[in-house]
């Protein structure tokens, strides 16, 4: 995936992108330095089930147009960087 060999990405923003597979957006939990995401409707939606609860260095998560489970919810807990 292109994204893999990036981890000192600090900010990302995924909006309006075609073509985005499950394991695409998988390989975000991979991105453990980035503090800022972007990411809009069910594309948040897959980050937060698959593991967003890896990225622990976010300061902002901007979740657009999507709807959030309880489960998703709980992923946040343990993201304390957040704003």
């Amino acid at each position: 995936d292109g994204l893999l060999p990036l981890t000192n990405l600090t900010a990302l923003t995924l909006n309006g992108i075609r073509g985005l597979t499950e394991a695409s957006i998988s390989s975000l939990t991979n991105l453990l330095s980035l503090k800022c995401t972007s990411l809009h409707e069910e594309r948040a939606a897959t980050l937060m089930e698959l593991g967003i609860k890896e990225l622990t260095n976010l300061t902002a998560l901007e979740l657009n147009r999507i709807q959030i489970t309880d489960a998703a919810l709980e992923r946040l807990t343990n993201l304390t960087s957040l704003e």
